[in-house]
């Protein structure tokens, strides 16, 4: 009876269990025995009687245990699901991540390229960007927004890392106000200069959105927050890097979560 409910007995604490699946056969099962107990005529014999006791699991605690199952096959699906996309970045970039850097991306296409990868400075929030964003290569455009002092190097990086997918022609950089924002496969602007540029940035249709030092947004009502949140909102993969995600106040991380 046991053995059909996938039961396993633990010798040392004499006790069965039972997965939580076979929970409402194996209860339906018990409660027939204890209902043959109560009305078998004749009586038992001597030393024959059945003692039934049945204590349900609660509901609260049934609930819980479902959402902690259906919590790990998510987490497995995610983790499957990264592994696979993992293997689509290129060979030269993949090979040169650092364990934490590769764990790091993989918990980023784990949960769909939305992150925000908070790492000290000098670990390679960069280089872990740019691995998840060659991973969706397929939802670009992309968009990198920066401070403006690292334009240049961003061109670069991308260039550098992902040169089998782009060519110098590919990747255009906003310098001013007065450059045209065309269709490239990346492009790369300041926070200065984007909300400028927003309209024409959404019509674009970036999939993959990147926003470099993104405690830059942690205000809610500046100007750069409110032209570039809702891309990051509508984009399919949004990627926010910062050393400092919380500079003062827990409430600097709002906008960025």
């Amino acid at each position: 009876c046991c053995r059909r409910f996938r039961g396993t007995f633990e010798p040392q604490a004499r006790r069965w269990t039972f997965p939580l699946a076979s929970y409402e056969a194996f209860l339906a099962d018990l409660n027939s025995v204890k209902h043959r107990a109560a009305t078998e005529k004749p009586p038992p014999p001597p030393g024959g009687n059945v003692l039934v006791r049945i204590d349900p699991i609660p509901d609260v605690v049934r609930s819980l245990l479902r959402q902690d199952a259906s919590t790990a096959a998510a987490a497995a699906n995610r983790s499957s699901e990264a592994r696979r996309l993992f293997q689509g970045i290129p060979l030269a970039l993949r090979d040169q991540l650092m364990s934490f850097q590769r764990e790091g991306v993989e918990f980023a296409l784990g949960h769909g390229g939305r992150i925000l990868i908070g790492d000290e400075m000098g670990l390679g929030k960069t280089v872990q960007a740019l691995a998840v964003c060659s991973a969706y290569v397929r939802d670009w455009p992309l968009l990198v927004v920066c401070p403006s002092s690292v334009r240049a190097m961003w061109r670069q990086e991308i260039l550098r890392w992902l040169g089998g997918l782009v060519d110098p022609s590919d990747v255009q950089v906003i310098f001013s106000g007065k450059d045209p924002l065309e269709r490239r496969a990346a492009t790369v602007i300041s926070y200065d200069l984007f909300h400028k540029y927003a309209a024409a940035a959404a019509a674009l249709g970036c999939g993959v959105v990147v926003a470099d030092e993104g405690h830059y947004l942690k205000s809610g009502s500046s100007r750069r927050t409110r032209a570039l949140l809702p891309m990051l909102q509508q984009a399919r993969r949004a990627i926010v890097l910062t050393g400092t995600p919380a500079l003062s106040r827990p409430a600097a991380l709002f906008t960025l979560v």
